[in-house]
């Protein structure tokens, strides 16, 4: 058995006797530390060959390999492979958007050369998505238009960003794709995310859901020994602009004209935000959450009776953009609850202060 691991710290196999309790642990050390890139078993008869891949990436690698013979013996060993050398791309893109929305769409590269190397990199992007120019942070020049081939000169060892803003313009998949050709050497790296259609509002539905928006902000006060901060939750104006770092409170009311069955109630988050921190207080949640259930919000609702019900949750403001925070879907089996929101787009601004 051959696997191919992705560590910067690999472990030391030595090689073994006859197959014990212990040739057994170092087998199972052997399967289980680090990420497992490529792993492959073969039988071999005399003199084989066993052909690994090339990683599709600069880094520090260790081929893991695991030998037992006819008789039961085994023998364990590892390679120390330095892969270090070329350009290593990244793509930051957020897993889902809305079409109209907007969010930071970053790529990061690493010039692995012990000098300054000249780059070609290319920014592609597929239908649905759209950027006019990513600003380049940490290397000689200004932008890198999509869809245009731009030089770089990246320093050694060290950090290059390529930073803007991408938007959604029709559903579907998105995706964007960096070339990266250096020392006659392409590597290509891509991003992926779900577009979805924006949120129609019903006309009309005995479902209304009334929204109200908080966020936590720092206050000064003069003391008798000299200036306290203390924080509080103050609601969030119209078109206020958001910093990364900053928690919001979700306050919202739920009026139903209906008696409802018991129901899941998915909250989907925008690409601006992940979930927030419980600690800051008592939440009104309409129902169990379920914490398996990825980055959206998902709670089991018991049957609802035709009145008011309060509901509240905690974001914390991690991406640069603007996007729509959507409503909330109930459904009960096969049936889904239309739900009118007010106001009827909430729109959360958030500013890139690097």
């Amino acid at each position: 058995m051959a696997r191919l691991i992705d560590t910067t710290h690999p472990p030391s196999f030595q090689p073994s006797g006859r197959s014990t309790a212990r040739d057994a642990d170092a087998l199972d050390r052997m399967l289980r530390i680090g990420e497992t890139l490529w792993c492959a078993s073969a039988t071999f008869e005399d003199e084989q060959v066993l052909r690994v891949p090339v990683p599709a990436q600069p880094g520090l690698y260790q081929l893991a390999l695991a030998l037992r013979s006819a008789d039961g013996y085994v023998t364990t060993g590892s390679l120390l492979l330095d892969a270090r050398r070329g350009v290593l791309c990244q793509v930051d893109l957020p897993p889902r958007l809305r079409v109209g929305d907007r969010a930071l769409l970053a790529v990061r590269l690493v010039n692995g050369y012990a000098a300054e190397t000249d780059a070609s990199i290319n920014v592609t992007l597929a239908e649905g998505l759209h950027a006019d120019a990513l600003e380049v942070v940490g290397a000689k020049g200004d932008v890198c238009r999509p869809g245009e081939s731009q030089v770089l000169t990246l320093p050694p060892g060290r950090e290059v960003w390529l930073r803007g803003d991408v938007e959604a313009t029709a559903a579907g998949a998105g995706r964007v794709s960096v070339s990266v050709c250096a020392h006659d050497r392409t590597e290509v790296s891509a991003g992926s995310c779900e577009i979805l259609r924006r949120d129609l509002a019903p006309p009309d539905s005995p479902l209304v859901l009334r929204r109200t928006v908080l966020v936590r902000t720092a206050i000064e006060d003069e003391g008798v020994d000299g200036p306290h901060r203390h924080w509080q939750w103050a609601a969030l104006a119209t078109g206020a602009r958001l910093v990364p770092g900053q928690y919001l409170r979700i306050e919202e009311e739920l009026t139903t004209s209906l008696d409802l069955p018991p129901l899941t109630w998915s909250q989907e988050l925008p690409a601006t935000c992940r979930a927030g921190s419980a600690g800051f207080g008592l939440q009104d949640e309409i129902g169990r959450r379920r914490d398996e259930e990825g980055a959206d919000l998902v709670y089991s609702v018991a049957r609802m009776r035709a009145s008011t019900f309060k509901h509240s949750y905690y974001l914390a403001v991690v991406r640069p953009g603007a996007c729509s925070l959507p409503a909330p879907v109930l459904r009960s089996g096969e049936q889904i609850f239309p739900i009118r929101v007010e106001p009827t787009e909430l729109r959360l601004i958030v500013l890139d202060e690097r």
